[in-house]
């Protein structure tokens, strides 16, 4: 189920962009997405291992450049959510090919598959309802909320560190 739903996550994530771009009317960049998804998808296939880095990688970039370029934000935000679903769903296989818990592969599935959609699913409510609010702020607002992100980051980062020794 879970490389099924890699299949999927791929498809839909690279497809969705595709149709962004097409819809700015830079229909050859949306040509050259289809043709990378029927590459990614291949490679998937293949078990070529960095297949979903590359796509992710190529994802956001695509998604990035889409929305500078007049890309409708819930194309982007669904390409880059799925392609994301897709890059841990491909790593959980993986991993779940060497697993043995105690109560079977298929429980540790559902649970990992349960927290993933609580992890998305808020994410996409949030990115939802920050598009229908619109905020003016000043540049010295806009510069603490930039070194409140980065002290934020550094934080966490930090923590993950810490989580590795």
């Amino acid at each position: 189920m879970t490389r099924f739903l890699v299949y999927g996550c791929t498809g839909i994530g690279l497809l969705t962009l595709a149709a962004g771009w097409a819809t700015t009317g830079l229909w050859p960049l949306g040509i050259i997405l289809l043709l990378l998804t029927l590459l990614s998808l291949y490679l998937v296939k293949r078990k070529f291992t960095p297949a979903l880095d590359i796509a992710l990688a190529l994802g956001v970039i695509a998604a990035a450049l889409g929305i500078s370029a007049g890309m409708s934000l819930p194309y982007a935000l669904t390409g880059v959510l799925t392609l994301l679903a897709a890059w841990d769903l491909d790593g959980f296989s993986r991993r779940l090919a060497f697993a043995a818990p105690p109560d079977g592969p298929d429980a540790l599935q559902s649970r990992h598959l349960l927290w993933l959609g609580l992890l998305l699913l808020p994410a996409l409510g949030i990115s939802l309802f920050v598009l229908n609010i619109r905020l003016q702020f000043n540049f010295e607002l806009a510069v603490g909320l930039v070194v409140l992100v980065f002290a934020s980051l550094a934080a966490l980062l930090g923590w993950l560190a810490k989580l590795q020794r």
